[in-house]
Protein backbone atom coordinates (compact mmCIF):
# COMPACT_ATOMS: atom_id res chain seq x y z
CA UNK A 1 0.00 0.00 0.00
CA UNK A 2 0.74 3.51 -0.63
CA UNK A 3 1.25 4.05 3.74
CA UNK A 4 3.48 1.36 3.85
CA UNK A 5 5.82 2.13 1.13
CA UNK A 6 6.04 5.46 2.91
CA UNK A 7 6.87 3.90 6.08
CA UNK A 8 9.48 2.01 4.40
CA UNK A 9 10.82 5.15 3.19
CA UNK A 10 11.09 6.82 6.02
CA UNK A 11 12.55 4.38 7.99
CA UNK A 12 15.32 3.56 5.69
CA UNK A 13 15.72 8.21 5.75
CA UNK A 14 16.02 8.24 9.02
CA UNK A 15 18.99 5.93 8.84
CA UNK A 16 18.02 2.56 9.69
CA UNK A 17 19.12 -0.65 8.69
CA UNK A 18 16.99 -3.40 6.94
CA UNK A 19 16.55 -5.74 9.24
CA UNK A 20 15.31 -2.46 11.69
CA UNK A 21 13.07 -1.37 8.79
CA UNK A 22 11.84 -5.06 8.28
CA UNK A 23 10.86 -4.88 12.01
CA UNK A 24 9.83 -1.56 12.27
CA UNK A 25 7.46 -2.06 9.45
CA UNK A 26 5.98 -5.50 11.21
CA UNK A 27 5.28 -3.83 14.33
CA UNK A 28 4.02 -0.61 13.07
CA UNK A 29 2.98 -0.88 9.42
CA UNK A 30 1.50 2.34 7.61
CA UNK A 31 1.61 4.14 11.14
CA UNK A 32 5.48 3.97 11.45
CA UNK A 33 6.07 7.79 11.10
CA UNK A 34 3.10 8.58 13.44
CA UNK A 35 3.91 6.28 16.52
CA UNK A 36 7.87 7.64 15.99
CA UNK A 37 7.18 11.37 15.88
CA UNK A 38 5.04 11.15 19.53
CA UNK A 39 8.49 8.90 20.90
CA UNK A 40 11.49 8.54 18.48
CA UNK A 41 13.15 6.62 21.03
CA UNK A 42 10.89 3.63 20.13
CA UNK A 43 13.08 3.32 17.50
CA UNK A 44 15.93 1.29 20.11
CA UNK A 45 13.12 -1.25 20.38
CA UNK A 46 14.23 -2.80 17.23
CA UNK A 47 17.31 -4.82 16.33
CA UNK A 48 20.92 -2.59 15.95
CA UNK A 49 19.03 0.66 17.01
CA UNK A 50 20.94 2.41 19.53
CA UNK A 51 21.00 5.56 21.43
CA UNK A 52 23.10 7.35 19.13
CA UNK A 53 20.37 6.78 15.96
CA UNK A 54 17.64 7.40 18.09
CA UNK A 55 18.84 10.63 20.20
CA UNK A 56 19.35 11.59 16.78
CA UNK A 57 16.16 11.39 15.13
CA UNK A 58 14.78 13.13 18.00
CA UNK A 59 17.23 16.03 17.86
CA UNK A 60 15.95 16.91 14.53
CA UNK A 61 12.21 16.25 16.19
CA UNK A 62 12.82 19.06 18.51
CA UNK A 63 12.87 16.60 21.67
CA UNK A 64 16.41 17.44 23.35
CA UNK A 65 17.43 17.98 26.83
CA UNK A 66 15.38 17.07 29.70
CA UNK A 67 12.55 16.01 27.87
CA UNK A 68 10.64 13.22 29.49
CA UNK A 69 10.88 10.81 26.56
CA UNK A 70 14.87 11.47 25.98
CA UNK A 71 15.10 11.06 29.95
CA UNK A 72 12.68 8.16 29.77
CA UNK A 73 14.71 6.37 26.97
CA UNK A 74 18.27 7.22 28.43
CA UNK A 75 17.16 5.67 32.05
CA UNK A 76 16.63 2.66 29.70
CA UNK A 77 19.66 2.88 27.92
CA UNK A 78 21.99 3.52 30.74
CA UNK A 79 20.33 0.23 32.77
CA UNK A 80 21.16 -1.81 29.30
CA UNK A 81 25.02 -0.70 29.49
CA UNK A 82 25.08 -1.59 32.95
CA UNK A 83 23.67 -4.79 32.01
CA UNK A 84 26.12 -5.49 29.30
CA UNK A 85 28.76 -5.05 32.00
CA UNK A 86 27.36 -7.73 34.21
CA UNK A 87 25.35 -5.69 36.54
CA UNK A 88 21.78 -6.82 37.19
CA UNK A 89 20.52 -3.69 39.05
CA UNK A 90 21.70 0.19 39.84
CA UNK A 91 21.00 2.27 42.57
CA UNK A 92 21.66 5.94 43.90
CA UNK A 93 25.30 5.28 44.34
CA UNK A 94 25.66 3.12 41.25
CA UNK A 95 24.92 6.91 39.54
CA UNK A 96 26.64 9.07 41.30
CA UNK A 97 29.61 6.67 40.59
CA UNK A 98 29.26 6.93 37.06
CA UNK A 99 28.62 10.34 37.49
CA UNK A 100 31.83 10.72 38.93
CA UNK A 101 33.32 8.11 35.64
CA UNK A 102 31.58 10.20 32.99
CA UNK A 103 32.74 13.49 34.37
CA UNK A 104 36.41 13.23 34.38
CA UNK A 105 35.95 11.59 30.95
CA UNK A 106 36.85 8.25 31.97
CA UNK A 107 33.94 6.25 30.65
CA UNK A 108 33.60 3.94 27.69
CA UNK A 109 31.42 1.66 28.22
CA UNK A 110 28.78 0.78 30.81
CA UNK A 111 26.97 2.99 32.64
CA UNK A 112 29.30 5.85 33.06
CA UNK A 113 29.72 5.67 29.03
CA UNK A 114 26.04 5.81 28.63
CA UNK A 115 25.59 8.60 31.00
CA UNK A 116 28.84 10.53 28.74
CA UNK A 117 26.79 10.06 25.26
CA UNK A 118 23.29 11.51 26.67
CA UNK A 119 24.74 14.35 28.60
CA UNK A 120 22.87 13.69 31.21
CA UNK A 121 23.96 13.70 34.84
CA UNK A 122 22.67 11.03 38.02
CA UNK A 123 19.94 12.86 39.36
CA UNK A 124 18.43 12.97 35.29
CA UNK A 125 19.14 9.61 34.43
CA UNK A 126 17.39 8.47 38.29
CA UNK A 127 14.41 10.47 36.71
CA UNK A 128 14.32 8.48 33.32
CA UNK A 129 14.26 5.54 35.50
CA UNK A 130 11.84 6.02 37.29
CA UNK A 131 9.70 7.53 33.96
CA UNK A 132 10.71 3.81 32.84
CA UNK A 133 8.73 2.40 35.61
CA UNK A 134 5.69 3.58 33.95
CA UNK A 135 4.58 1.57 30.95
CA UNK A 136 4.56 3.82 27.63
CA UNK A 137 1.30 4.14 26.27
CA UNK A 138 1.20 3.43 22.64
CA UNK A 139 -3.19 2.40 22.74
CA UNK A 140 -2.10 -1.01 22.46
CA UNK A 141 -5.18 -3.06 23.31
CA UNK A 142 -2.34 -5.18 25.26
CA UNK A 143 -0.56 -2.70 28.19
CA UNK A 144 2.78 -2.68 27.63
CA UNK A 145 5.12 -4.13 30.70
CA UNK A 146 7.19 -1.11 32.20
CA UNK A 147 10.57 -2.03 30.64
CA UNK A 148 11.96 -0.67 34.76
CA UNK A 149 11.44 -2.26 37.96
CA UNK A 150 12.36 -0.51 40.97
CA UNK A 151 12.11 -2.39 43.91
CA UNK A 152 14.20 -0.99 47.47
CA UNK A 153 16.03 1.55 45.48
CA UNK A 154 17.03 -0.87 43.09
CA UNK A 155 16.34 -0.06 39.52
CA UNK A 156 16.10 -3.38 37.11
CA UNK A 157 15.20 -4.37 33.48
CA UNK A 158 12.22 -5.89 33.93
CA UNK A 159 12.75 -8.69 31.61
CA UNK A 160 16.08 -9.50 33.19
CA UNK A 161 14.36 -9.73 36.45
CA UNK A 162 11.39 -12.03 35.68
CA UNK A 163 14.18 -14.12 33.89
CA UNK A 164 16.31 -13.91 37.01
CA UNK A 165 13.47 -14.95 38.85
CA UNK A 166 12.46 -17.53 36.45
CA UNK A 167 15.59 -19.10 37.09
CA UNK A 168 15.91 -18.70 41.01
CA UNK A 169 12.57 -20.68 41.21
CA UNK A 170 14.00 -23.25 38.94
CA UNK A 171 17.08 -23.71 41.09
CA UNK A 172 15.13 -24.01 44.06
CA UNK A 173 13.44 -27.12 42.58
CA UNK A 174 16.42 -28.68 41.13
CA UNK A 175 18.23 -28.37 44.46
CA UNK A 176 15.60 -30.00 46.32
CA UNK A 177 15.52 -33.19 44.59
CA UNK A 178 17.36 -36.32 45.77
CA UNK A 179 20.13 -37.77 43.70
CA UNK A 180 22.13 -40.33 43.73
CA UNK A 181 25.90 -39.48 44.22
CA UNK A 182 28.51 -40.60 41.97
CA UNK A 183 32.10 -42.43 42.77
CA UNK A 184 34.88 -39.94 41.45
CA UNK A 185 38.23 -41.78 41.09
CA UNK A 186 41.28 -40.22 40.87
CA UNK A 187 41.41 -40.81 37.21
CA UNK A 188 38.77 -38.58 36.54
CA UNK A 189 40.08 -35.49 38.17
CA UNK A 190 43.56 -36.44 36.69
CA UNK A 191 44.95 -32.92 35.44
CA UNK A 192 42.76 -30.43 36.76
CA UNK A 193 43.70 -28.21 39.60
CA UNK A 194 42.24 -28.10 42.98
CA UNK A 195 39.48 -26.33 42.41
CA UNK A 196 38.10 -27.77 39.43
CA UNK A 197 38.36 -31.05 41.61
CA UNK A 198 36.33 -29.40 43.99
CA UNK A 199 33.66 -28.50 40.99
CA UNK A 200 33.80 -32.20 40.00
CA UNK A 201 33.18 -33.86 43.33
CA UNK A 202 30.40 -31.36 44.04
CA UNK A 203 28.70 -31.86 40.86
CA UNK A 204 28.67 -35.48 41.48
CA UNK A 205 26.74 -35.18 44.92
CA UNK A 206 24.64 -32.80 44.32
CA UNK A 207 21.90 -31.68 42.24
CA UNK A 208 23.05 -28.18 41.38
CA UNK A 209 26.41 -26.97 40.91
CA UNK A 210 27.02 -23.48 39.97
CA UNK A 211 30.50 -23.02 37.67
CA UNK A 212 31.83 -19.52 37.60
CA UNK A 213 34.87 -18.28 36.77
CA UNK A 214 36.82 -15.65 34.04
CA UNK A 215 38.02 -16.37 30.46
CA UNK A 216 40.76 -19.49 30.50
CA UNK A 217 39.89 -20.50 33.77
CA UNK A 218 38.66 -23.79 32.84
CA UNK A 219 35.08 -23.82 32.68
CA UNK A 220 34.86 -25.73 29.81
CA UNK A 221 37.55 -28.11 30.82
CA UNK A 222 35.72 -28.73 34.24
CA UNK A 223 32.64 -28.87 32.81
CA UNK A 224 33.83 -32.12 30.36
CA UNK A 225 34.93 -33.42 33.23
CA UNK A 226 32.00 -32.96 35.05
CA UNK A 227 29.41 -34.56 32.41
CA UNK A 228 32.19 -37.35 31.86
CA UNK A 229 31.52 -38.68 35.90
CA UNK A 230 27.86 -38.13 35.71
CA UNK A 231 26.97 -39.58 32.89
Amino acid sequence: TPAYRAARAYLCRIGLGPAAVDAGLRRWGGDTEAIVAADPYILMDLPRVGWTIADGVASRLGITGADPRRLRAAGVYALRSAAQDGHCWIDEAALADAGRGAQAGLASRGLAGAMAAAGLGPADIAQGLDLACVPRDLDDDEAPRAPVTCDAGRYYLTDLLVAECDVAADLRRIAGATVAAVEVTDADVAGLDPDQDRAVRAAAIGAVVVLTGGPGTGKTHTSRAILAVVR
